[in-house]
C-alpha cells in the first residue's frame, strides 16, 4: 500500500502544482490582458489667454473700438508749421501682450505731407508719414500688462517746408491697434513678428 499510497502523493502534488501553476498563468493572462486594453489618461488641460484690446472706447465697448481721435466737429485748416495733438487711451482687457499702433482706409493728399508722432508721455512709439505707418510697415510699439491702460498723444505737424502743394488737402484714417500674447515671443526673446493681414 505504500506503493500506492505514495502514487496518490505524488499525483496529488502533480495535481497541485498543475492547479498552482494554471491559476497563475490565468493571473498573468487576466494582469496582462487589463494592461494592454486598459486607457491611461493623463490630464493635459491648459488655458489660452485672451487678446482684447479697446482703443479709446468705453469701459462697455464690446468690439474694442472707440471713439475716433479727430471728430468730424474738429475741423483743422493746417498752415505750415502748425501741430495739433490729441489724447486717446489703449486699454488691455486681455493676456498680456505686445502690441503695434497703425493706421488703415488712409486716403487723401495730406497722408504723404502731415508727420504723426504717437507718444506715451515722453516715450516714442512711433512716427513717419500716415501712409508709411501700415499694418506691415508701423514698429511694435511695446508690450502691455493685463489690465494695464496707456494714456496716449498723437501728433500731426503740417511741415513748414511743404508749400502750396498740399493746399486743400485732405485726409481720412482709421486708427487702429493690434495685439499677439506676450508667450509668443521668440526664442532669443524679441518681440514677435505680427501676421500679415
Amino acid at each position: 500500500m505504500t506503493d500506492t499510497s505514495a502514487k496518490r502523493t505524488d499525483t496529488r502534488r502533480r495535481w497541485l502544482s498543475s492547479a498552482l501553476l494554471t491559476v497563475l498563468l490565468v493571473l498573468g493572462l487576466i494582469v496582462t490582458t487589463l494592461a494592454i486594453s486598459t486607457k491611461i489618461s493623463v490630464e493635459r488641460n491648459f488655458t489660452t489667454g485672451t487678446v482684447k484690446l479697446n482703443l479709446n472706447g468705453s469701459a462697455d465697448a464690446e468690439d474694442g473700438k472707440g471713439a475716433p481721435v479727430i471728430t468730424e466737429d474738429d475741423k483743422f485748416l493746417f498752415e505750415p508749421g502748425m501741430t495739433v495733438n490729441k489724447t486717446f487711451f489703449l486699454e488691455n482687457r486681455g493676456a498680456d501682450c505686445w502690441y503695434k499702433l497703425y493706421f488703415n482706409n488712409v486716403s487723401g493728399d495730406l497722408a504723404s505731407v502731415l508727420d504723426i508722432t504717437i507718444k506715451d508721455g515722453d516715450k516714442l512709439l512711433c512716427s513717419g508719414k500716415m501712409k508709411d505707418l501700415t499694418f506691415t510697415n508701423a514698429p511694435i510699439a511695446g508690450e502691455l500688462r493685463a489690465g494695464s491702460r496707456l494714456d496716449l498723444t498723437i501728433s500731426f505737424y503740417f511741415p513748414k517746408d511743404a508749400g502750396n502743394t498740399a493746399q486743400n488737402g485732405t485726409l481720412q484714417f482709421d486708427l487702429c491697434a493690434d495685439a499677439t500674447q506676450s508667450a509668443h515671443n521668440r526664442e532669443d526673446g524679441k518681440p514677435p513678428v505680427f501676421e500679415n493681414k
